[in-house]
């Protein structure tokens, strides 16, 4: 699978993308998993997402950051290049249609 997400992958491609994302996702520590579910899949601002997991604003925004990064390696490890940013905007665009399975 040497897919590219960008920003502007298409619904078709989101659904053959969704069970690696969701791979990714599950390999993520609670706290990690929680942050990024927070700021992409329910759209909350850092402030709310830092109040959540008990941080600070900007500790959210590094922790979701650092998140990010670790499911961009483990996305690479599944033949998906992509860069931390495109991941970002790719969770922003389609977090809201549906949580990964079993993280709802």
């Amino acid at each position: 699978m040497s897919e590219i997400l960008s920003d502007a992958t298409p619904p078709a491609d989101w659904e053959r993308m969704r069970p690696v994302i969701d791979d990714a996702l599950h390999a993520l520590n609670e706290r990690d998993r929680q942050a990024v579910l927070l700021r992409y899949f329910e759209d909350r601002p850092f402030a709310e997402v830092g109040a959540r997991i008990a941080a600070s604003e900007d500790a959210a925004r590094m922790r979701v950051d650092r998140a990010l990064e670790k499911m961009r390696v483990e996305l690479g490890r599944h033949g998906v290049t992509s860069t931390t940013a495109a991941l970002a905007v790719a969770l922003a665009g389609q977090g809201a249609a549906a949580a990964p399975t079993g993280l709802a």
